[in-house]
């Protein structure tokens, strides 16, 4: 019998320990991609084994990604950790060129003929030719995230309308071009998409004012915490960095009670001031809030946003049902006709990839801690709305079984901290809206 346990304990295949989070689970040392597979299952993460990777730690301190050639080598019991790619970056200059797992969107350079030529993924970062810059042109509030700011394409071939729009791998899917004049200070120019951005891009947040008499003078300034980094602005102002490491852009204008903004100099009108961020390097997550803090202000990271079945908050709509709820939802965050109008439109492309769809809002106070919002003279209220979603095909619907169950629970209004003022007209009042789709 001892000898049967012995021949039978021998043939077991190895184990390999995976941690996730403050999770752990051992797997059958077979190869990695099953091992990630596998693992992504355990931990309810979803079909996105393509987007992790596993690291082990070196001799030296360093971390290194597990590749099959080094599975046979790690003893049985070994702990490696489960990794995001969009988090994990080799470390290198831009100009030797920077290895980053992500694979990075594929520029579009204009051929001789005018048409778009798009160069094809690669996971090496290589400078875009200096002698080739995307076309100028000012943001439109009616644009949406798969559309280019760039010159209009001709297309060879009509398309037939579909209610589920292109992928963004589609050749309508191209990367905005900056909106900065080429004779500007570098300072306020728009950087170009060729950045190696490696986390997901806070799109569309726009900034409303509204004073209750009008408002010869008013600045606007937006701190944006060193994860992050200014990609688009509208109108064009000078990015300068704070002595903390921080990016800031202020704006100069004036304000009517009715919403109507002019820039000071320019006499620019506008409907409101338009920025958006995106992680430019990885970095490791941000330490958590102190435990004084955590009961009252969420843990908001940029280059890593929280948006999963495990989420306190999250919610998850079929697609048919989600476009009700959250103009609903909008309005209870007092953001007036033309701001959900704007802000739905806006979205309707990304969110109806999928037939479900998961969100959440996040507290403002969290949201402050990222990206900070400086006025002068200083409002009577500031509501500021940030979204965060994703597409969850069917196959993954009943994982975020708690998530269904909590729509209609969930105050977003009290979650965020909108106050019962804020649609006060005699006060001065600001409202901003914005969101992120969450891979």
């Amino acid at each position: 019998m001892k000898l049967l346990k012995r021949i039978f304990s021998s043939n077991r295949p190895p184990l390999v320990h995976v941690s996730w989070s403050s999770r752990s689970a051992p797997f059958d040392n077979s190869d990695t991609e099953s091992i990630i597979r596998k693992a992504c299952r355990h931990f309810r993460l979803g079909r996105v084994e393509h987007e992790y990777v596993l690291v082990t730690s070196t001799s030296d301190g360093g971390r290194i990604e597990v590749t099959d050639d080094l599975l046979k080598r790690l003893p049985d019991g070994s702990l490696v950790e489960l990794v995001r790619i969009s988090a994990f970056e080799s470390y290198g200059s831009e100009r030797e060129g920077r290895f980053v797992e992500k694979p990075l969107p594929s520029p579009t350079y204009p051929k001789r003929d005018g048409t778009p030529s798009t160069a094809k993924s690669s996971t090496r970062y290589n400078p875009s030719p200096p002698s080739v810059r995307p076309p100028l042109s000012q943001p439109s509030h009616h644009s949406r995230p798969s559309q280019s700011h760039s010159r209009p394409r001709p297309s060879p071939l009509p398309r037939a309308s579909s209610p589920i729009p292109l992928s963004p791998e589609s050749e309508d899917s191209i990367p905005s071009s900056p909106y900065a004049p080429t004779d500007f200070p570098s300072s306020s120019r728009t950087p170009s998409d060729n950045t190696p951005y490696v986390g997901p891009r806070y799109r569309k947040p726009v900034i409303y004012l509204f004073p209750p008499e009008t408002m010869p003078d008013a600045t606007v300034s937006v701190h944006l915490v060193p994860q992050w980094t200014f990609t688009h602005i509208y109108p064009l102002a000078d990015t300068k960095l704070l002595a903390d490491g921080r990016q800031t852009i202020t704006w100069s204008v004036s304000a009517s009670p009715d919403g109507t903004l002019v820039e000071k100099g320019t006499g620019l009108e506008l409907s409101y001031i338009f920025w958006e961020a995106a992680v430019e390097r990885a970095a490791p997550p941000s330490p958590p809030l102190s435990a004084a803090d955590a009961p009252s202000i969420e843990h908001f990271d940029p280059a890593h946003p929280s948006l999963s079945p495990d989420t306190p908050t999250v919610v998850l709509l079929p697609f048919q049902q989600l476009l009700p709820y959250l103009d609903g939802v909008l309005k209870e965050l007092m953001l007036h006709t033309a701001a959900r109008n704007d802000f739905i439109t806006y979205w309707l492309p990304l969110l109806s990839k999928e037939p479900y769809v998961a969100l959440r809002f996040v507290p403002q106070p969290a949201y402050e801690r990222a990206a900070e919002l400086v006025i002068q003279p200083a409002p009577d209220v500031i509501t500021r709305v940030m979204m965060l979603f994703r597409g969850v095909p069917a196959i993954e619907a009943d994982m975020w079984s708690a998530a269904r169950d909590r729509v209609g629970e969930v105050r977003w209004a009290t979650v965020i901290g909108v106050k019962p003022e804020a649609t006060d007209e005699s006060l001065f009042r600001v409202l901003e809206w914005g969101a992120i789709e969450v891979s």
